[in-house]
Order: structure tokens, then sequence, then C-alpha cells
């Protein structure tokens, strides 16, 4: 049993940090954290479970007390706190985003989401309809910008045997499989004026027709749109239709780019490195100052799919427990970006940087940037020491 701390105590009147008096009530292994996943409180049975006493378990990471595979990225209680490990929401954007999710979810209204390649709209999609009331029905993916237009159409719409000349049997459109649930078009900005049209009269009269057929079904699924191009300026210039964006644009979720969410980054690679850990059965703890560096400066063009595809190169390449600066591809070796650590600068000057970040992000508690620098606060303090850094 693993509890948020905070709301245990809430309801018992007392303060997070006090113990736990209904723990020990609980026959099975329990324990509590706080909103930072620091253990407050755990039971007797835990204590013997874990070989950790309650004085060394408290204050630590629940991961390094548990040392369980399905800590940090598989942890149950993160995705129902959080609603999911992979939709990191530290910055106030994404907590912003993730704020407003259940609302719109609810609502069941069309959504329009923005955002640049690997910024995470298809996860957002689908976090919409994990939260709405189709959530036990299909979730059907289309990108628009992977098909020529006529197989587009055929593709959300169907057809019927003998629509065309190599149609020898009718297939149904990915609007009928999702009827009940969502379908989720990834690139609508890239569909052409015809389809626009047949997409507009979906979206008025929840109705259409699929190819060569002659019998109109109706349209019972929600639309969710993405995009990485401006729909405004698309529209603007007449190459997507006034009418159909006021439709499609009921809701807009704006998702920013990963270069002006920094915060986000260390909680991302935190998750990433559980995930590829228990994938793997590595014990990876995390990256070395110089690596923190370049990520924190990296100006990430692939957002959060490049970040993922950065942690995976290097752990074929890493033989050890921390993942270096030479493990990393060589977009991130080069240095590539503004911001933060100079171009050019030294390994130490990289170090140097990394640790007055993880200081300022920390409000200069030593143990907190250690943590997030995946080293040991003692390594931390003889670091700053070397390097002159108060």
């Amino acid at each position: 049993m693993l509890t948020n701390g905070t709301e245990l105590a809430r309801e018992e009147g007392r303060n997070p940090a006090a113990g736990g008096g209904v723990l020990e009530s609980v026959s099975d292994c329990a324990l509590s954290v706080d909103g930072n996943w620091r253990v407050t409180a755990l039971n007797r049975a835990a204590e013997e479970a874990t070989g950790v006493s309650r004085e060394a378990a408290v204050g630590r990471a629940c991961c390094d007390v548990l040392k369980q595979s399905m800590c940090r990225g598989h942890c149950s209680l993160m995705r129902l706190l959080s609603g999911d490990g992979e939709m990191v929401a530290r910055s106030h954007a994404m907590r912003e985003i993730a704020e407003r999710l259940p609302r719109i979810a609810e609502s069941g209204t069309t959504v329009l989401i923005e955002g640049g390649s690997g910024t995470g709209k298809e996860l957002v999609a689908r976090r919409l309809h994990a939260a709405s009331g189709r959530a036990g029905r299909a979730f059907v993916t289309v990108n628009c910008a992977a098909l020529p237009d006529a197989l587009l159409e055929n593709e959300i719409f169907g057809y019927e045997a003998g629509a065309f000349r190599d149609a020898a049997r009718g297939r149904r459109g990915r609007l009928e499989e999702a009827s009940g649930g969502t379908l989720f078009l990834d690139e609508i900005g890239d569909i052409s004026p015809a389809l626009q049209v047949r997409l507009l009269r979906v979206l008025q009269e929840s109705e259409y027709r699929p190819a060569g057929s002659e019998k109109t079904l109706e349209a019972d699924a929600r639309l969710i749109a993405a995009t990485g191009r401006n729909l405004d300026e698309l529209v603007t210039r007449g190459r997507f239709r006034q009418d159909l964006f006021y439709r499609v644009n009921v809701v807009r979720i704006t998702i920013p780019p990963l270069r002006e969410r920094t915060a986000d980054i260390q909680p991302l690679v935190e998750h990433f490195i559980a995930r590829l850990n228990a994938e793997t059965g590595r014990g990876v703890s995390g990256l070395d100052p110089a690596a923190t560096a370049a990520f924190m400066r990296y100006e990430w063009p692939g957002n959060v799919r490049e970040l993922v595809a950065a942690l995976e190169h290097a752990y074929v390449l890493c033989p050890g427990q921390v993942l270096k600066l030479e493990h990393m591809p060589a977009a991130l070796l080069a240095g590539q970006g503004s911001g933060g650590a100079p171009p050019g600068a030294t390994l130490r000057e990289l170090e140097a940087w990394a640790i007055r970040q993880a200081l300022a992000g920390n409000g200069g508690r030593r143990r907190d940037a250690a943590r997030q620098l995946g080293i040991d606060p003692s390594t931390l303090w003889r670091k700053m020491k070397r390097m002159g850094l108060r």
C-alpha cells in the first residue's frame, strides 16, 4: 500500500510528517509519501519487508526505499495523482494544461491541439479520451500528412465494394471504427480543400457517406485534431476553411516546445531513465553534471521525442550507471542551441553551470540539487568547494 502522506495527514488532522497511526492499523506493508515522493511514514510491516528502519527511510525518495522496477516511471500512485508518469507537468505551462484537461475531457467538445513535432500532442489527446465518458470505447488515430488525399479520404470515411477499380471489397472507415469513442486527426492542417468540406459536414450534421455508398451513416465520434502548423495563418492565406476552423477550434490547447519549458527536462529524464531501467534491467542512476548541462542548453528541435532518442542512444553506449556527455548523440556533443552555458564550454565549465542551475532551481538546497544532478550531496559539496561555488 502506497499513499500520499499529505492526504493521509489531512484525514487524521495532523502534520504530514508526524508519522502514521493509520498505517500501523494496516497489516500489509504500507508507507506514505509527500508531494516530492519522499517517505513521510511507514509501518512495521514495511520496515521488515524493505529492511529499512523508519528513521532511515523518512525523508528519502520512496523509490530508494522500495527499490522496485515499478518505481518512478511505472508507479501506480504517481499515475493516479499526476494522470500519467509521461506527461510531466513541472513547468507552469504544462501544469496549466494538466489542470484544464479534466474539464475539457468532460465537455465532449471538439479540441484543437497545437504543438511542434514530438511535443506530445497525441499523448494529450489520449489523456482527454481516457478522462472522458468515451473512455471505454475506441481511440482511433489518423495521420493526415502520411497519405495522399484520395487515400486519406477513404481511410477516414471508408468505401463500398466497387467504389473504385481496386475496391473488390468494402472497408470501414476510421470514423466508423471510432463510433462511440474518439477520432484523433493528427496534422489536420495538411488536408485538402475537398476533404475539408466533407469533414465540415461531419461536424455540422454528424453524418457522412462512405465512398460509393448511397447510405448515410451517423457520425458518433468525438473529434480531436492536432497540428504543428499555424491554422490561423492558413485561414488568412485561404488554405484552410474558416468555417471548419471555427468548428475545430472550439477549445485550443497549445503545447510549448521543450526549449521553453526547461523545468520539465529533468523530471522527463528521470521518468524515461526509470522506464529504460525497467525495460532493460539496468540500474542507471541518471546524467552526470556535464550531460545535464548539455540537456538544459540544447534547443531540442525534436522535443520530447528527441530527448527519449538521446537517452536511448546513451544507454547503448554507456557501460556504467551514469550517462555522460560522451555517450550522447552528436547534436548534443556539438552544443547546439542558445542560452545557458556558452557554446564551446569545457566540461568543467558545463559542470559548474549545471551545479549553479540545480542549486538555483532548488532554492539553494544542496540535498535536492544533488538529487537532481544524480550525485551524492557530499560529492556535490566537494565539487562546489573545488570550483569556488557558494
